[in-house]
């Protein structure tokens, strides 16, 4: 078996209508990382974006129906898993035949539970995707058995839920995007507005810096894999490519913790003074680095800057496992605000072992910072998947 133009569908149903997001939709990059390895082994594929097609569940039916696919594969997160199942729910009824593959952080964490619970989904594609879905197509291609394929939770003839090993992490570079493989046509929406300058409706392009994460706070997904970072010369080539390609000088450098690792980020600040001079970008990091690196990005052109605080309380940042010392967030943000730089903090209310109190320590330390009305993103913590 072969695949032709439209025979695997990559699936983001979520985000759907339910919910208003803002007008500057995220394309779903992961799906585009699958894409753009499985086009490295000329397997072609198309991604099924239901938001900015205005898909609702019965007009995705019909397209399946037109495009008669032979693989679907869904990515999704928890907050939206309700749009998820409709989109999931009754597939093989309109796409006979076809193998129903997921992944994906919510996924990967639910894996025996959705085999036993969403019954049209045959595999679970548990963690980085890349290597493992280009395993899985050839597989089902050539009618062969999944069981020597890592990183997979999936449902055998006999409808046994088989869990196989992990896959070991890829090296970061090998999975990386070929700008000059991306589709060049409407199905491809690069940019979102620069975090923090929304209003100004500023267009930027992401840079996926990092895999994993080194910390083990008990509410993220990043830790769930080994931390691996791209080499900076990757990440300069792609800012570069990306720059004259779009001709666009604002970038996203998409890595939760981008001060964690001290050496790695001075020296991507010099390169990008070296060899991007004039760029403007955002990033995320948690709220201790140091004063001295704060001066470095800004040189390097960083504007914007997130911070993820998650609470004022040290008990609470204890009971979910976040090392960091809250006293720092003051001195960091008004470090921020001298540079130029305009700043978030990320909180989170409802964390194991809060009390009012706790939650009150956190809002005065953003009132300390100058945050509390303006530059706070407060955030529920989400209920369990239902089961």
């Amino acid at each position: 078996m072969t695949f032709k133009e439209n025979e695997i569908l990559l699936v983001n149903p979520t985000g759907g209508w339910d919910h208003k997001r803002e007008d500057r939709y995220f394309f779903p990059i992961g799906l585009l990382y699958l894409q753009n390895y499985l086009h490295r082994y000329d397997i072609p594929s198309t991604i099924v974006d239901v938001k900015p097609d205005r898909l609702f569940p019965d007009d995705f039916r019909q397209r399946v129906r037109g495009y008669r696919p032979k693989v679907i594969g869904f990515t999704g997160s928890p907050f939206e898993r309700h749009t998820l199942h409709k989109y999931i729910t009754d597939i093989k009824s309109y796409a006979p035949g076809a193998l129903i593959v997921v992944g994906g952080p919510y996924f990967t964490a639910t894996a025996k539970d959705c085999l036993t619970h969403l019954t049209d989904v045959d595999v679970v594609v548990r963690g980085e995707g890349e290597i493992t879905l280009l395993e899985l197509v050839r597989a089902f291609a050539l009618g062969n058995s999944f069981e020597a394929i890592a990183g997979i939770t999936y449902r055998d003839k006999s409808g046994n839920i088989i869990e196989n090993n992990d896959r070991p992490p890829a090296n970061r570079d090998d999975c990386e995007i070929d700008i000059r493989l991306i589709r060049d046509d409407s199905t491809y929406s690069p940019f979102v507005y620069l975090k923090n300058f929304e209003e100004e409706k500023i267009l930027a392009l992401p840079i996926l810096l990092a895999r994993g994460c080194t910390k083990r706070c008990t509410f993220c997904f990043n830790n769930s894999s080994r931390f691996r970072s791209r080499s900076i010369p990757s990440i300069i080539e792609e800012v570069r490519l990306k720059r004259e390609h779009f001709n666009c000088d604002y970038f996203w450098m998409v890595d939760p913790t981008f001060t964690l690792r001290t050496k790695f980020a001075y020296e991507l600040c010099e390169a990008l003074r070296k060899h991007c001079p004039g760029i403007k970008w955002y990033c995320e990091t948690r709220a201790d680095c140091s004063l001295a690196l704060l001066n470095e990005m800004a040189k390097a052109g960083c504007i914007s800057i997130d911070f993820g605080l998650e609470s004022g309380s040290p008990k609470v940042l204890k009971a979910i496992r976040k090392d960091l010392d809250v006293s720092r967030i003051v001195e960091v943000t008004k470090e921020c605000k001298k540079l130029g730089m305009r700043v978030l903090v990320f909180t989170m209310y409802a964390l194991p072992e809060e009390t009012y109190d706790d939650f009150l320590r956190t809002m005065d330390i953003l009132r300390w910072t100058g945050l509390s009305r303006h530059g706070l993103a407060l955030i529920k913590v989400p209920s369990p998947p239902v089961r």
